[in-house]
């Protein structure tokens, strides 16, 4: 019965793969501060009018509502830093862009209120940020959710 149980955990852990790294290695920093890539990737996201999508936009799009829900439970740990680092730098300087991100895909700022002490720390330490701390408190803060299906 043992043996069972522990089969069971094992094959649910592993059906929860995380997301693909095959972007990991994009230089963020650069699109964020680039008014062009950033517009380019915002439109993609945005599913605006004549918007291109390449590769990693169209990743994005697809797994960010996903990513928004579980609370980044799939993201490797360079995603998760990667991910509170441009929220943090799309609020402080590009606030009607986040605006807009949050109107489509987290209206009941749920994300943020769920993830504040993150956010906030990113906030605070954007010129000395520590990834390894950032991790920490990622762990401690970052519970999984109990979904309730609806009936």
């Amino acid at each position: 019965m043992k043996y069972l149980i522990l089969c069971i955990l094992i094959s649910v852990v592993a059906a929860e793969k995380l997301y693909t790294t095959r972007y990991d290695n994009i230089d963020l920093d650069k699109i964020l501060k680039n008014t062009r890539l950033l517009n380019v990737y915002i439109g993609c996201l945005m599913s605006k009018a004549r918007a291109v999508c390449n590769n990693e936009g169209t990743y994005l799009k697809a797994k960010l509502p996903e990513a928004i829900d579980n609370d980044c439970k799939l993201c490797t740990d360079r995603q998760k830093i990667g991910a509170f680092k441009a929220i943090d730098y799309l609020i402080s300087n590009h606030a009607a862009i986040w605006r807009e991100i949050q109107e489509k895909f987290d209206p009941d700022d749920e994300f943020r209120v769920r993830n504040k002490v993150l956010l906030e720390y990113c906030h605070q330490h954007e010129d000395d940020f520590n990834d390894q701390e950032f991790l920490a408190l990622f762990k401690r803060y970052v519970k999984p959710r109990v979904h309730q299906s609806r009936g």
